[in-house]
């Protein structure tokens, strides 16, 4: 027996010093800098994509912040809804928004969900806030990027990545690849907009507006009439979003939290153009009378209040939130 474990004598010393070492970076390195996750790739002379700055600085800059209110879903709700405002009608409690962006599908909301809800345990209500012009993508376009999230938020690679060390060594690493003695080459300026934020100035402003950030002072296209939307069904003639919400209410259920679902306002007009998707949600409203949908998927407000079909003004942004707010106010979870 003695001689079996001596076999192994420096494959345990060598352990052994893995946490020595992590153990004395953690009691005397300084706090864990923005993106240290395993969530980033190391390609050689690349930065990475916006959205992953995104979603890991908030995962920082929320640690340690207990909620009672978690909301998930597209860019509409990073621009559009300011958790301060919404808080106002809620006295005591405390609303993180962890939106981030269309390109990780509704897949990529869960598991942001589920890593929010799983750290966090106020949690009473998952709010998906969404806009109809960001449906459930038919094609995978944006697979990897959910995939990566997976693993770094649910998957092992969130063990590997919360390690102490990490930061340094993707420091190290990034000296080889760019260069640079930094964790990971940050994009700036952020989507090229002139006179805006750098991405790290961006993203830190998440530890004070508890993760609502304006929309930049550019106007796209606000179309107005009928409503034009992706399709809202799949090849087979199921329905997308009426699945994509079953799924999320699935979750919901796991961690023991009501959930609530909003939709941003719309600029364009519902009718038969967004009939197909009303009944979608009038579907899952029947099935589940204890989901909350406080607004219609097309509730139309002037289009002067858009930057562009998705995206609320940062002006329009408190109205919006206390809307939102209101009504969560005004309904009785305990149902």
């Amino acid at each position: 027996m003695t001689s079996y474990i001596s076999s192994f004598k420096s494959l345990i010393a060598a352990l052994c010093l893995l946490a020595v070492g992590e153990s004395a970076i953690a009691l005397l390195g300084s706090p864990r800098p923005l993106y240290g996750s395993a969530l980033y790739e190391m390609g050689y002379g690349k930065t990475d994509v916006p959205q992953k700055f995104v979603i890991e600085g908030k995962f920082t800059l929320f640690r340690g912040i207990a909620a009672e209110f978690i909301q998930v879903g597209d860019s509409s709700g990073l621009f559009g809804v300011s958790p301060r405002d919404v808080m106002w009608h809620l006295p005591g409690q405390t609303y993180l928004n962890y939106s981030c962006c269309a390109d990780v599908g509704f897949t990529g909301y869960r598991y942001i969900a589920e890593a929010a809800l799983r750290d966090n345990p106020a949690r009473k209500v998952l709010v998906l806030y969404m806009t109809v012009f960001s449906l459930p993508r038919l094609d995978s376009l944006y697979a990897k990027l959910t995939d990566e999230l997976r693993e770094s938020l649910i998957g092992v690679g969130r063990y590997v990545g919360m390690l102490p060390s990490a930061p340094y060594r993707r420091a190290v690493t990034n000296l080889a690849y760019h260069g640079k003695l930094q964790q990971i080459p940050i994009p700036d300026p952020f989507f090229g907009w002139p006179n805006f934020p750098t991405m790290q100035q961006w993203v830190e402003q998440f530890g004070q507006t508890l993760g609502w950030v304006p929309f930049p002072p550019v106007i796209g296209d606000v179309p107005v009439g009928p409503c034009k939307l992706d399709p809202v069904v799949d090849k087979e003639g199921h329905p997308v979003l009426l699945r994509e919400l079953e799924e999320t209410k699935k979750l919901a259920d796991r961690y023991q939290v009501k959930l609530v679902i909003a939709f941003n306002p719309v600029a364009c007009d519902g009718g038969e153009t967004t009939r197909a998707l009303e009944d979608q949600v009038a579907e899952f409203r029947r099935r589940h009378a204890d989901v909350f949908i406080p607004f219609g998927p097309t509730e139309t407000i002037d289009a002067v209040a858009f930057s562009d079909q998705m995206h609320l003004r940062h002006i329009y942004a408190t109205p919006n939130s206390q809307h939102l707010g209101a009504a969560l106010a005004g309904h009785d979870f305990s149902r």
